[in-house]
């Protein structure tokens, strides 16, 4: 008489025999050949997997690039803030130093600095002239502009003093402001 199928052994992974659903205690799973079986079956990446990486990867280099562009145009507001205040200087300097650009010059002069949003114009003499040849054009960035509270700055000859004192604003692009002041006595101070 045969045994019920319920009953029958079956050989499963490893050589075990299973009776019945429960299996016999003689026999022995090869662990290398479970682990071999586990390994294939996790292999590769998961489509959400793959995509989390990839929206992080978007948003960290989104975030680069909005602050590089930001240091960009800082950099650009703070080039022409630099620029007005380096020529301001070299103004005064050449002033003090008795300075006379030109053949027709015979004695020193006033030197001074016209401000136009995109150039800046180191002249010599008591007031700007558009058409001088030796007017020095030193162009700026035109996105950014300059707005002064009287005119252009004059610094006295010998002296270096500005007369009257000047307020210089310069307003970037993007909001960003700085102030230029040049007191009485020609000294020349800027905020960030």
């Amino acid at each position: 008489m045969a045994l019920p199928k319920i009953f029958t052994p079956k050989t499963i992974r490893g050589g075990a025999e299973v009776w019945g659903g429960l299996s016999s205690a003689s026999a022995e799973v090869n662990p290398h050949q479970t682990k071999l079986c586990q390994m294939h079956s996790k292999t590769g990446f998961t489509l959400i997997e793959i995509i989390v990486v990839m929206g992080l990867l978007v948003i960290v280099g989104s975030l680069g690039l909005y602050m590089s562009l930001d240091t960009f145009r800082g950099s650009s507001f703070r080039n022409d803030r630099d620029s007005i205040v380096s020529a301001l200087r070299r103004a005064r300097s050449q002033a003090i130093s008795n300075i006379c650009i030109g053949n027709n010059c015979i004695d020193g002069q006033s030197h001074g600095v016209h401000l136009e949003t995109g150039r800046y114009i180191i002249f010599q003499g008591a007031s700007y002239n558009w058409d001088d040849p030796l007017n020095e054009t030193i162009q700026a960035n035109a996105n950014n502009a300059v707005i002064t509270s009287s005119g252009d700055a004059l610094f006295g000859q010998l002296s270096g003093r500005a007369n009257p004192a000047v307020t210089i604003s310069v307003i970037g692009s993007d909001g960003r402001k700085s102030d230029i002041t040049i007191n009485e006595e020609g000294r020349v101070d800027w905020s960030n």
